[in-house]
């Protein structure tokens, strides 16, 4: 008897490389496929939803042993990592066939800096950091993941109207 060949679902994005997460069942991902293909056929765009950005970041010798010492907790992993929700709109044409986000535009806030008398609006493409990953799209603050990002995501940046 041939074993099934399983088709693989991109769960996570990070500088276009794609992450399989084998811990989410195959119907679970499929669900969220579906959740994109239902509002890609919708007239609901712009989509207005969060962004949920998992970062992670290697710690010091030195910072693990000043937890370790304040918090008399076994020992920790270096690595650590946060979730950080960000607004984000998902736009008309921005979700594929198959049910992926394919492009998002990320809410920002802009620094003012002065150079030489000029005054610029400075942002920070956080998610184009390589120790940024897409986890995925929520519709509903309450709900968890909702939408898959796409591997070839396109990230565009938004300042709101003042």
């Amino acid at each position: 008897m041939a074993i099934p060949k399983q088709r693989l679902i991109t769960t996570q994005v990070n500088m276009g490389h794609r992450k399989i997460d084998s811990e989410l069942s195959n119907k679970h991902l499929e669900n969220l496929l579906e959740n994109g293909r239902n509002l890609r056929k919708s007239k609901n765009f712009p989509i207005k939803c969060r962004l949920m950005l998992n970062r992670v970041w290697k710690m010091s010798e030195a910072q693990c042993e000043t937890i370790r010492r304040n918090t008399g907790s076994l020992p920790i992993h270096p690595y650590q990592e946060h979730w950080y929700p960000r607004f984000t709109i998902i736009p008309t044409d921005g979700i594929t066939r198959r049910g992926y986000v394919k492009e998002v535009w990320i809410e920002v806030f802009a620094k003012s800096i002065e150079v030489d008398n000029q005054h610029y609006d400075l942002i920070d493409p956080y998610v184009h950091d390589i120790e940024q990953w897409i986890q995925g799209f929520m519709l509903d603050p309450t709900d968890s993941i909702q939408l898959l990002p796409s591997r070839k995501i396109v990230v565009k940046y938004y300042r709101p109207s003042r």
